[in-house]
């Protein structure tokens, strides 16, 4: 599990988020992995217009549920 994928502001637009992915998902293969899952919040429209160009597809079926404890 990873959480918190993330470029710093300024050095975003270089393709370093798609080189992050693409080793995430170079490792997961490699570890025998059937799946990549991904979350992002509704309005981070700069990383799923990334998700989407790298052929990941937004799943609008399922809904994620939390509770503060």
């Amino acid at each position: 599990v990873l959480y918190d994928l993330f470029v710093l502001p300024e050095f975003r637009n270089r393709n370093i988020g798609t080189s992050l992915l693409n080793h995430c998902l170079s490792f997961a293969k490699l570890r025998g992995a059937s799946r990549i899952d991904l979350e992002t919040s509704y309005d981070n429209t700069g990383a799923q217009k990334l998700y989407e160009s790298l052929g990941y597809e937004k799943d609008n079926e399922f809904y994620k549920y939390s509770l503060e404890v």
